[in-house]
């Protein structure tokens, strides 16, 4: 459990002594977290391949979404062929 503390004779309001963390970050914060570009971020979560949240005009990625992605990684899109199929 967090303990909040006063500070020491300065007066100001009580601070959580463990920083929180977020529950959702735009793209670009999402796109350096999993070492991708915002421009890869944007086209997964048009082909439904990240479930993003919208708060008004504003596309964040929930946490949860870059945890999944960062263990099971992005499924390979069947329109896309790979590069050894190019070869």
């Amino acid at each position: 459990m967090e303990t909040i503390m006063p500070e020491p004779e300065t007066g100001t309001p009580p601070t959580l002594t463990k920083p929180v963390a977020p529950l959702a970050v735009t793209i670009p914060e999402a796109a350096r977290l999993l070492g991708l570009s915002p421009h890869t971020i944007r086209f997964y979560v048009r082909k439904g391949k990240i479930t993003p949240v919208r708060f008004g005009r504003r596309v964040s990625i929930p946490m949860t979404e870059i945890e999944r992605l960062a263990r099971e990684g992005v499924p390979a899109n069947p329109e896309t062929p790979s590069k050894e199929a190019i070869q």
